[in-house]
């Protein structure tokens, strides 16, 4: 895991990317895993920005403390809809 969540930072989009897709679809130890995904949400990369918004969906209701970037991101037209598509989940119980 720890190694997953020091590729979310890579300056490869495709490594940065694939790290937090399987961070999203494996949504554990959501301790260590959610504050690497919200900082990812101000990578410069659309596409990370975007992948990490789904992951934390992923993670649902546990991932409040991420609402404050995802709700700035509604602004971001390259990850809007990802965005709120997170959020949505958030609100869901699990």
């Amino acid at each position: 895991m720890p190694f997953l969540i020091s590729a979310t930072s890579s300056g490869s989009e495709g490594t940065a990317c694939g790290a937090i897709q399987v961070l999203g679809l494996f949504h554990t130890q959501g301790e260590l895993v959610i504050p690497a995904l919200t900082a990812a949400l101000a990578s410069a990369n659309a596409a990370v920005r975007s992948d990490a918004a789904r992951a934390l969906g992923d993670f649902g209701s546990k991932a409040t403390s991420a609402v404050p970037q995802l709700q700035a991101l509604t602004n971001d037209p390259a990850v809007r809809r990802s965005a709120l598509e997170a959020l949505r989940s958030l609100q869901r119980s699990d």
